[in-house]
């Protein structure tokens, strides 16, 4: 659980992503010319976002009424995120901003809710990042096989200035980007064997993720990949449509897929990410002071996330395990192999396609470069 410590830990982080805020947008090199005078106006405003924080004797009627859509449960860490960012906007604006969180699907599927915010007839949503590759095409990097090379690495290209590119065209489609979350490498499991090696995949039938990369990967090696609603999955697998699929031990755990498959090989081909976007036409109409309290309390919801995650992650293997699921990792070295198959056979065709909009190449090139 994240306790006092780690949440004093992510006040002092958020502080500091404030301050890069500021300097982010100080036109005109202001902090270097007047850094004292810069100074002060940030900790005044520091200030004064305490003081609102931590009132309790005033209150604002609410001013503003944002929705967020979530397809998860509410056991999962992308709907506590968004209670979370509800409870800490609503603190931060006075409630000024009144919050509500819709989870399991309530408002809509993932297709829906994703079509809603863009319409601007609902406010936000957390769908998984490749939901947004048809309105954004450069949204697509996220979702190939063997793109990312950790967490860490992942991250630290959507948190830099590729991932400021990506949202850039998120804005163009009427989506803000609130924060990207994490979910963890999709691995495969199956009721056949432990994928020890590359050629271990060939001939198994797997219910994979709608990917044109992922889907093109598996195929390369042998696989039959298909794509089942994860609501059929465990019938599927019941009649022999499927011998596995692939997930992060989150959903392994919660789709109870351990009572029908044995193996669980830590493949790591995809590590898509989810992505808490806000209707850009609603952020645009809220006043400057709202605009940057909601983008903070966002920031800190994103951070919690990936910290939270990271437990759901690692409590649930530990579950799987204790269930009589074989887990096993495979070494770097033939991990290379894998994504071998993914650069030579796959990214080629994205390219030509230019299946991630008119910068493909240079995407998926810096994309390589910058975790090197």
């Amino acid at each position: 659980m994240i306790g006092l410590k780690e949440s004093c830990h992510l006040n002092m982080m958020v502080v500091g992503w404030i301050i890069v805020y500021f300097t982010k947008n100080n036109k005109g090199g202001l902090l270097m010319k007047q850094s004292r005078h810069f100074a002060v106006k940030v900790s005044l405003f520091l200030a004064t976002i305490l003081l609102v924080s931590f009132a309790t004797t005033q209150i604002y009627a609410a001013d503003y009424k944002l929705r967020i859509a979530c397809s998860h449960k509410p056991v999962s860490p992308w709907v506590q995120a968004a209670q979370y960012f509800e409870k800490e906007l609503e603190a931060l604006t006075g409630g000024r901003i009144d919050v509500s969180v819709h989870h399991s699907a309530t408002l809509g599927n993932t297709r829906e809710v994703c079509e809603m915010v863009r319409n601007n007839t609902l406010e936000a949503a957390i769908p998984g990042s490749a939901q947004l590759s048809t309105y954004t095409p450069e949204i697509g990097l996220t979702v190939l096989a063997y793109i990312f090379k950790s967490d860490a690495s992942m991250f630290g290209v959507l948190d830099g200035p590729i991932g400021d590119f990506i949202e850039s065209r998120l804005a163009e489609a009427n989506f803000h980007n609130l924060g990207w979350y994490k979910n963890g490498f999709r691995s495969v499991t199956n009721d056949k064997r432990a994928i020890q090696k590359l050629e271990d995949l060939n001939g198994l039938k797997l219910r994979v993720l709608p990917s044109p990369s992922v889907m093109a990967f598996f195929k390369e090696v042998g696989v039959n990949p298909m794509h089942i609603d994860w609501a059929e999955l465990f019938e599927a697998m019941k009649k022999g449509v499927v011998e596995g699929q692939e997930n992060p031990p989150f959903f392994v755990w919660l789709g109870k897929v351990y009572e029908m498959n044995k193996y669980y090989s830590f493949t790591k081909h995809m590590n898509e990410p989810g992505i808490f976007v806000l209707s850009k036409k609603y952020y645009d109409k809220l006043p400057e002071d709202l605009r940057l309290m909601v983008d903070v309390a966002a920031k800190k919801a994103e951070m919690w996330q990936r910290a939270k995650m990271t437990e759901a992650n690692a409590e649930c293997l530990k579950r799987l395990k204790k269930a009589g699921m074989q887990i096993n990792e495979i070494p770097d070295s033939e991990l290379d192999r894998f994504r071998k198959v993914t650069y030579e056979k796959v990214f080629p065709t994205v390219i030509k396609n230019k299946d991630l909009g008119p910068n493909t190449k240079e995407l998926i090139d810096m994309t390589i470069w910058a975790q090197q």
